[in-house]
Formats: structure tokens, C-alpha cells, sequence
């Protein structure tokens, strides 16, 4: 969602969530437009919409009206269509003995949102781009006591050597998932697809969840002082069915992906 706002208006340094308040047209219209492309699942724009990393933008007394309102705007795009599921990220701090902050501050935070996100109704949970696998048990244990029965996608990511930045495998990430009774269990953003298809093979081998996997076009770049990222929806192509081959039961897109990859993916995996 960032990446594609940056080419539809949201300036450098501002956040996603926040920039929505006053341009919702905008956020529905982007959703609209990977409906359109084929999408079964919208993410709410809110992957910042926690209080930590609202407090950059002084809105963290926002967190219910960002929250409200991307909601709002994402099930109006997909109607009957599909599904909404409510986005969160990391929060922005690092946990002891990383950091500074406390595993029960970590969920605090994390609470908060998921709670309001159940309140909302939205159809699911996608906790994504974990990179800290306490982060990760805080974030989900958040989700399971707001509630223990919505339908939670659970989301690491991963560097060059397959693992997180504190040293998680795959199995390692599965394992937590499965512990807090996600529904799906995956990867996202990491360093392009080629590396994600063994991820997607190592979650496969060991759990019985769902795996889902949403690569980014590639490692971004810096040209003339935008962001670019160096792959086209043609070049995604050949790893949609790399990752069906290698367990992936939901296959969506992260940064650089445009609804065209979205559409791409529609295309080949339901063969039209």
C-alpha cells in the first residue's frame, strides 16, 4: 500500500495511515483497484495504526478513528467480494533484551489495536513483516486475547540467510503460529520471491496450517530519488507456481506489487 501512494500523491516521510484521514478517495480507490484486479483479500490500511508508531506523527490519540476508517474504507471497496482483513505491523520499538521495551508493553500496544479491530468486524487478522520472533508471540498472543476465534494470518519476514533478524527459522515461526492457533502461517516483504519459495517449502514440511506468502518485487532501489523495485508483475510470473509447488495456499503481493501482479496471480492460479 505505501509504495503504491507514493505514486498517487502521499509525500516522503509521511505515514500511510495517517495521510488517509484526508484522503480516503485515494485509499478506496487503490483498494478498488485490486479488487478489480482479482484480490479475494483487502489488508486494511493500518499497518502503522498502533500507538508507538503513531506517536511519531503526534496521532496517537487517532488510533480508533485511523483504525475506523480504513476498515470502513476497505469493506466498502470489496463489498460481497471477498474479505477484510485487518493489517498489523511491527511496532516500531524493539523488546528486551533487544531494546529497551518490555514483552507486556509490546502486547499492550498490540492489544489495543487488535481490539479495536475485532470491534470493527473485520473478517480476519494479518499480522505481517515480523522480523523479532518475541515481537511475534507478543503481537499474536495480542490477537488471541481480543479473540480467540477471528481468523489470524501470521507473517514474518526474513533476510539473505532465510532466517529473521534474531535468528528465527521458518520452522521456528510455524511452530509459534501454531501455537496461538493462527489459521495461516507465512512470509511477506523479505528480499524478492526466489528466496521465499524455500520458506514456503520449510513452513509446508512441518505445519498443517495454511501458508501464505506475499513477496515484494524485488529489493528496492534508489533512482533519481524515488523508490523503485526492479521487478514487473512478467517477472513474478514464474514463482506463482513455484510457490503453489511448494505448499502456498494464499499468494498475495507486498511492496512494489501493483494490482497488475495482483491480476497476474488471479490469472494463473485459477488458470483464466
Amino acid at each position: 500500500m505505501g509504495a503504491l501512494l507514493q505514486t498517487r500523491g502521499l509525500p516522503a516521510g509521511m505515514a500511510p495511515d495517517v495521510w488517509m484521514l484526508e484522503n480516503s478517495d485515494i485509499i478506496l480507490r487503490a483498494h478498488q483497484d485490486y479488487v478489480d484486479a482479482g484480490a479475494d483479500i483487502l489488508i486494511t490500511n493500518t499497518f502503522g495504526a498502533s500507538k508507538w508508531r503513531l506517536a511519531e506523527y503526534q496521532s496517537e490519540n487517532k488510533i480508533r478513528e485511523i483504525n475506523s476508517r480504513a476498515v470502513e474504507i476497505a469493506r466498502k471497496a470489496i463489498g460481497s467480494q471477498g474479505f477484510v482483513a485487518g493489517d498489523i505491523g511491527p511496532s516500531g520499538e524493539t523488546i528486551y533484551p533487544t531494546g529497551k521495551r518490555s514483552f507486556d508493553e509490546a502486547f499492550d500496544v498490540f492489544y489495543e489495536q487488535a481490539k479495536i479491530l475485532v470491534e470493527l468486524g473485520v473478517d480476519a487478522i494479518i499480522v505481517e513483516t515480523m522480523f523479532d520472533s518475541l515481537e511475534f508471540r507478543a503481537a499474536l498472543s495480542a490477537v488471541r486475547a481480543a479473540s480467540l476465534t477471528m481468523p489470524l494470518l501470521a507473517h514474518a519476514t526474513f533476510n539473505v540467510d532465510g532466517i529473521t533478524d534474531t535468528g528465527a527459522s521458518p520452522e521456528n515461526i510455524a511452530a509459534i503460529a501454531e501455537g496461538f492457533h493462527a489459521t495461516a502461517v507465512g512470509v511477506n516483504c523479505s528480499t524478492g520471491p526466489e528466496p521465499m519459495v524455500n520458506i514456503v517449502r520449510k513452513m509446508a514440511e512441518i505445519s498443517n496450517l495454511v501458508i501464505s506468502v506475499q513477496p515484494n518485487a524485488g529489493l528496492p532501489q534508489i533512482k533519481n530519488g524515488k523508490t523503485h523495485f526492479p521487478m514487473n508483475a512478467d517477472d513474478l510470473r514464474p514463482y506463482v507456481s513455484r510457490f503453489v509447488e511448494a505448499g502456498a495456499g494464499i499468494i498475495g503481493g507486498c511492496c512494489g506489487t501493483t494490482p497488475d501482479y495482483i491480476r497476474s496471480i488471479k490469472s494463473i492460479v485459477t488458470g483464466t
